[in-house]
This record gives structure tokens, sequence and C-alpha cells, in this order.
């Protein structure tokens, strides 16, 4: 087993990510919900003929999982909240982030490709949802 030490180049770059700005890091920890998300959503459609509403919000519900693992884990991990605080303050930013999502996927879908439309509500919601979670979510417990 490779260790992760500062003369190993793995062990180099991860201690290089870990010092980037938490906005950098919330933005690798949702691309790679994002992945989750898309490849669920494109599956469910073209694999097993799922209407892309209902694999748009089943592609959410896993990248949300994948999202808060990293978040808590990787980009939050200076905070003090512990799990039970900081999920269920992710739940509730989840579910208006899944209502933002359901809306937009939506309202853009009826009119394009849902693979574009798809991308351009992750885009538009990114934002908005870091934010949230950094002031509500995973805010310190003594703030």
């Amino acid at each position: 087993m490779t260790r992760m030490t500062s003369s190993n180049p793995l062990g180099q770059a991860i201690q290089k990510f870990l010092k980037a700005p938490a906005i950098f890091q919330y933005l690798v920890g949702g691309g790679i919900a994002v992945v989750v998300h898309m490849s669920i959503l494109i599956g469910l459609v073209e694999l097993f003929d799922v209407h892309a509403v209902v694999a748009s919000t089943l592609g959410l519900i896993a990248g949300v999982v994948v999202k808060y693992l990293f978040q808590y884990y990787v980009t939050f991990r200076e905070s003090s909240r512990g799990h039970r605080s900081a999920a269920w303050r992710f739940i509730a930013v989840t579910s208006f982030t899944l209502f933002l999502n359901y809306l937009m996927f939506t309202a853009l879908e009826a009119r394009m490709h849902y693979v574009i439309a798809q991308a351009i509500t992750i885009c538009a919601i990114f934002l908005v949802n870091f934010g949230i979670n950094k002031a509500f979510t995973f805010q310190d417990v003594d703030q």
C-alpha cells in the first residue's frame, strides 16, 4: 500500500487540494455528485425509458448522498457541527434544491434536450447551494 507522505506525489496532491479554497473543494465535490446524478439520469432515460423528470430526481438523490459525504469530510471538515446537526440541515437545504431542480428542469426540459436542461439547472443552483451550505449547514456550532 502506498503511503500518503510529503514525498509521495499523490499525498502531495491531496495535501495541496485540502489547502485549496472551500469554493474550489465544493466545486470538485459537486462535480463528483454531478457525474453520479447525470449518469443515473442518462442511464435511466436511455436504458430503461424512465421519464426524464423522474430520472433527474433519482439522480439528484444519489448525487446528494455523495455530495453530503464529500462536503462533510472534505470541504467543511473543520466545522464543529456533528452529523446529527449537519445532516438535518443538509436535508433541508437539499429539499429546497430538489424543489428548484424540479421547477427549473421541468420548465427547461419541455424546451430542449434533457441533458442540456439538466446542465443548465445544475449550474444555476450551484452558487445558491454553496452559500446556504456554508452559512447554514456546516457553520460552526459556536457561531
